[in-house]
């Protein structure tokens, strides 16, 4: 018989709920009057039709989805080369002094397409020409690999209705890149008495006045940090999963994949630390310091529920089976197990 490598069940299913958890949740869903931030990756805003469905079926759909966090359009096809790449490639090439037309045209039609279909054309062709100016400029101290969330936040803006703020009037970074605290004060000033916002993700204002981008897949990041700064009941995280899954050896699929009910931050940092790209890791911290709960949602099957994460203390304890696969190293000071690996299945495919 086939050995689990990872369960997850002990913690997370079976479980009966505590008083203390329906509580939460009571407050999450019905009684709590403070806003949803809610962010929304590349794959669901990959075309003017998955922008739609994104507006129309999730966003407008509930009052409480004040403030949504955008990343850039995600590839179309599976070839495609992202456009944040294509951005990086487009600044290398005018620090060179070479053409970057030829890349910038991608670009181009990508938003083009996305104006067309979400009825602000006119817009888009103002965004793009402000970048390809500034691309031109061929400098070595700006980059432009953010300009997909700013020109996709200002689609997404026009055909919600919703404001648009930049999110370098928000976010404020030190020096090592990571966020200045006093840019909470910031967010919560800033929006207090603003419903209906988009902000782009991935990106701030950097310790030398600059737009600087986040890690990669950042804007999961940036949703954590705008959720923190408005103190809102909730921070949905919609991909193109059901939520999080259980690893289960090949032999063991037989057995179905159905999401987490709900985890601890503990345990998703973890796992996305080991390579579970549903969530980044850096977006656990700053919502378990103030308790502010997330849940992972698809936005191709948005009636589903996904996975809640908790603070650590609210979920209850329970003893997890690991198998002796996670090995020590002797070289390493701290003597921690070797990371283990999981996998993350997709309920829905994205295509």
């Amino acid at each position: 018989m086939a050995k689990k490598l990872f369960s997850l069940r002990g913690e997370f299913k079976n479980t009966r709920p505590s008083n203390l958890y329906k509580k939460i949740m009571r407050d999450i869903e019905i009684e709590d009057s403070r806003p949803i931030v809610a962010k929304f990756g590349g794959t669901s805003l990959a075309t003017p039709e998955r922008i739609r469905h994104v507006a129309d079926n999730i966003v407008l759909k509930n009052p409480d989805r004040r403030f949504i966090v955008v990343s850039a359009p995600g590839k179309e096809n599976p070839k495609d080369t992202k456009l944040t790449d294509v951005f990086i490639s487009c600044d290398n090439l005018a620090r060179e002094g070479a053409d970057f037309d030829q890349d910038f045209d991608k670009i181009s039609s990508r938003f083009i397409k996305i104006g067309e279909g979400l009825s602000c054309r006119n817009e888009m062709i103002k965004g793009l020409d402000e970048v390809h100016t500034e691309i031109k400029k061929g400098s070595s101290h700006k980059s432009n690999e953010w300009r997909g969330e700013w020109l996709n936040g200002i689609a997404i803006s026009r055909y919600t209705g919703f404001n648009f703020i930049d999110p370098r009037e928000l976010l404020f970074l030190n020096e090592d890149g990571g966020l200045n605290p006093v840019s909470y004060n910031i967010i919560s000033d800033r929006l207090s008495g603003v419903d209906n916002t988009v902000i782009p993700g991935f990106y701030a204002t950097g310790h030398d006045g600059k737009a600087r981008t986040l890690p990669r897949s950042g804007s999961d990041i940036s949703g954590a940090y705008i959720t923190r700064g408005v103190n809102a009941a909730l921070y949905e995280n919609w991909t193109d999963v059901d939520g999080v899954y259980e690893n289960y050896q090949e032999d063991l699929d037989d057995q179905g994949h159905v999401p987490i009910d709900r985890m601890s931050y503990s345990k998703m940092y973890e796992m996305a630390s080991a390579g579970a790209s549903v969530l980044h890791p850096d977006a656990t911290k700053p919502l378990e310091e103030v308790s502010i709960p997330t849940r992972i949602r698809n936005t191709f099957n948005p009636d589903h529920p996904g996975t809640l994460i908790l603070p650590d203390h609210l979920i209850e304890e329970q003893a997890i089976y690991i198998s002796p696969t996670s090995r020590q190293h002797p070289s390493h000071e701290s003597h921690r197990p070797e990371p283990r690996r999981f996998q993350i299945y997709p309920a829905v495919s994205s295509s």
